[in-house]
Order: structure tokens, then sequence, then C-alpha cells
């Protein structure tokens, strides 16, 4: 009996001493015929998508027991003398990690990869990535961007250093990411952005063919937009969606925060918004991609363009979109709101048959706003039709005084608002202006009020 447990176990000591050998060295041989190969799917799929003459090169610089480098070179157009991607990578294959094993740290794994990427152009930072596969089968990873200052012409960027992860579980299909980039400037001519403190989170699980679905939040400290005449700030954004059933869109809602949005000296304080949007099939959406691959920005744009006027009725119908909650606290008072809209089941339309599109939809929605809000938003307009008329029409008649032309504009304000209330189409009372609007079977009304028959003419705009 004892010398049966001692050939066992010797029997046992061969085959793990095989184990650790042979699978750091057969992985490795696996890997690398499956790099090759997946670089030529690679290609045909880059010329699928618009780069026709793109040409991927793999060398294979070292191959060892429990490690491989490798230099990649991606190509996008023929006779380029320099690649457009360079990707400087280590894969580690087998239950220890040589990188570990040289610092005296003990990993167990099935494989792992540590890549640099160098982009060509200098409108892209390097970027370093680690993936790590474990013997469940599940893929976690990391990147991050190297601090990067650029001028490319007139734009300019500033990067700060950014970071990444993401674990995927193939049992459940599941994919967890996020993003994290504390600081980001771009700079065009005379427009500038900056973006702090963004961080993007993204949860997606799946099963059989349909794609995942999940949940996605974003989170942004700040983000200001300047232009000449324009100094836009938003602080403390928000933003949280929820998206089911694929095969459908059936269910996809997301809801959107902010404490402020300053728009130069006017601040807008306590944005909120709920929204929903169903019923968009994943198939009409698909019908709008394009054929033959995706070509130039401007190409893709004039294509997607003309499939949407071509199949806007598909794509809209049987659908439902809904702002349940609109809120926002502006310096005049609190603005809300709320909107539904739904399209039922209808022949192929164009966009450009706008009066059979809205025939066929079906919208209610309810809007209130400060009374002081009202007045000055009639009166800017006012304001700027009469300078457009004193700008293209000055051989008519002299030009108007700035306060000729504020008083004009007041009296033109309060006429209109009068007009309007005493017609019941909008209320007042506590400060407040508000309206009830409803379009069904093309007829558009205001708090009951008929004001418009979309079923005998189509407005130009």
């Amino acid at each position: 009996m004892g010398r049966f447990l001692i050939q066992s176990l010797k029997a046992l000591l061969v085959l793990a001493v095989l184990f650790i050998v042979c699978l750091p060295a057969g992985l490795g041989w696996y890997l690398d015929r499956q790099l090759y190969q997946r670089s030529d799917a690679l290609t045909d799929w880059l010329a699928e998508h618009g780069f026709p003459q793109a040409q991927l090169s793999i060398q294979r610089q070292h191959f060892a027991w429990l490690y491989s480098d490798y230099r990649i070179a991606v190509t996008l157009q023929a006779g380029n003398d320099t690649p457009d991607l360079r990707l400087n990578s280590r894969l580690q294959h087998g239950p220890l990690n040589w990188e570990g094993l040289t610092r005296g740290q003990w990993h167990w794994q099935l494989a792992s990869s540590a890549t640099q990427w160098q982009f060509e152009s200098q409108l892209l930072p390097d970027l370093n990535t680690q993936q790590q596969l474990d013997f469940k089968g599940q893929l976690r990873g990391d990147w991050r961007f190297l601090g990067y200052r650029g001028q490319h012409g007139e734009r300019r960027f500033d990067i700060a250093n950014s970071s990444g992860r993401w674990h995927y579980q193939p049992d459940s299909r599941s994919l967890e990411a996020e993003l994290s980039l504390p600081d980001l400037r771009l700079r065009l001519g005379e427009h500038a952005l900056q973006l702090s403190e963004f961080l993007l989170a993204l949860s997606v699980s799946g099963t059989g063919t349909a794609l995942p679905v999940g949940d996605a939040r974003i989170t942004l400290g700040t983000a200001r937009w300047r232009e000449p005449g324009r100094d836009w700030r938003l602080r403390n954004f928000r933003w949280q969606g929820l998206f089911s059933d694929y095969e459908s869109l059936s269910n996809f809602q997301w809801s959107a925060r902010s404490d402020s949005l300053e728009l130069n000296q006017y601040a807008l304080n306590q944005l909120e918004v709920d929204s929903a949007l169903r019923g968009i099939s994943k198939s009409s959406v698909q019908a709008l991609m394009p054929d033959q691959g995706w070509g130039t920005w401007k190409e893709t744009w004039s294509i997607l363009s003309q499939q949407w006027q071509q199949r806007a009725g598909d794509i809209v119908a049987n659908s439902e979109f809904e702002v349940a909650h609109l809120a926002v606290q502006t310096p005049e008072g609190p603005v809300r709101g709320f909107l539904r809209t739904n399209v039922p089941p209808t022949a192929e339309l164009e966009t450009s048959q706008a009066s059979a599109l809205l025939s066929a939809m079906d919208l209610s929605a309810e809007v209130s706003v400060p009374q002081t809000m009202m007045h000055a938003l009639l009166e800017d307009s006012g304001i700027q039709e009469r300078f457009f008329v004193d700008e293209h029409y000055r051989f008519l008649k002299k030009k108007t005084s700035p306060e000729r032309l504020r008083e004009m504009a007041e009296k033109a304000a309060k006429q209109q608002l009068k007009m309007v209330v005493s017609q019941g189409l909008i209320a007042a009372g506590n400060g407040q202006y508000w309206t009830q609007i409803r379009l069904k079977e093309g007829q558009l009304s205001l708090n009951r009020q008929s004001v418009y028959d979309f079923t005998r003419s189509a407005p130009q705009n």
C-alpha cells in the first residue's frame, strides 16, 4: 500500500512538472498562431471599412518559455514610409508571470500581455495597455494615456495622464469598463474646450446573439466652451442611462443632473431631465449603416442622411419618446415641463412628408415658464428683428435709437402676450405662463384651442 502511494505521488509530481513545463510552451505556440490569423481578419475588416490599402505586419522579436515579444506595425495607406501605428507587445503565457518572477512575486494566470501603442499622428497620445486572462476565463485589463501636449496647425491639445480599466466574464458575457480623464484642453483657433474630472463607467451583459444590455454613467466636474462672444460653463454634471432588450430597443432610459449651466453672465441652476425612448427596432437602425464601408466623415454623413430620408418612417414607426421630468431654476424663476409622444405603425414615410408624419404622431406636453422670462424673450426677439430691418433697409428710413427700440419691443411683447392669454392659448398666474400642447390625428391645439391642422397642409419649416 505504501509503495502504491509513493508511485502515485511520483506520477502526480511528473504530471505537475509536465503541466508547468509544457503548458507555457504549448500556450505560447497557440497564441502565436492566433495572433497571425487574427492579423489577416483585421486587415480584411479595415478594407471593408474604408481602408482597402491597409497593411499589417508582425515581427516576432523573441520566443521563450514563459513570454514572447512582438513588434506590430499598421499602415492605413499604401506608399507610406512610416506606419500609422506601432505596437510593442510582450505576451506572457503560462501559470507564472515572468515579470513577477523577476521581482520575486508570484502571479497565477493563464496568459497576460503588456503593449505600448505609438501613433504616428501628432493628434493622438501614446497608450499603454495590460491584459490578464485567469484560469476561469475572466479577462481583466487596464490602459493608461500618457500626459500629452501637441499642436497641429491651429489645433492644440493638452491632455493630462488618464487611465481606465475593464473586466470581462465569459459565463455571463458581462463587461465592466471605466475611463477617467482628469483634465483635457482642446483649442482650435479662437474656439476652446476644457473638461475636468471626467469619468465614464459602463456595465453591460448579454446572452445569445443579442448585443449586451446594461447601464452607463458619466460624471463631469466642469466643462467650459469659449469662443468670441461666448463663455459657457457646465458644473457638476451627472448622466446615467439604462438600456435593455436591444433586439427592439424597447427600453432606453436616461437621466441628467447639473448644478449649474452658465451662459456668459446668465446662469441656469439645478438642471434636471428624465427621459425614455422605446420601440425603435434593431433592424431599422442597422438599415442606416453603409453597405460599402464608412469612407470619410463627409461621405459617411452623406450616406446616413440619404438613408434617413428614405427610412425615417420605418425607424420612428411604433416608437415612443418621453421626457417625464424637466426642471431648471432660472434667475426669473423655475421652468418645468414634460413631453410624451408616440408614432403608431404607419406606411413608409420620408422626412419630406412632414404632414403625413405629424398626422400619425400622438403628442402631449406641458410647459411652465416665468412671466418675466417670456417678456424678455419676446423683447429680445423684437429687438433683433428691428436690428435686421435697420441693417438691410436703412435706405428706407432712419435708424432707430436704442431707447426707442427697447420701448417698441416692450410694447409689442405686452400686446402679443395679452392677445394669446385672452384667446386662451396660454394661462397666467402666480408669476408664471403655462400651456398644454396636444397633437392628435394631425390637429395641433394649445390649452384645448385648435391652432393648426396638419392633415390639410404641411408647414414649410
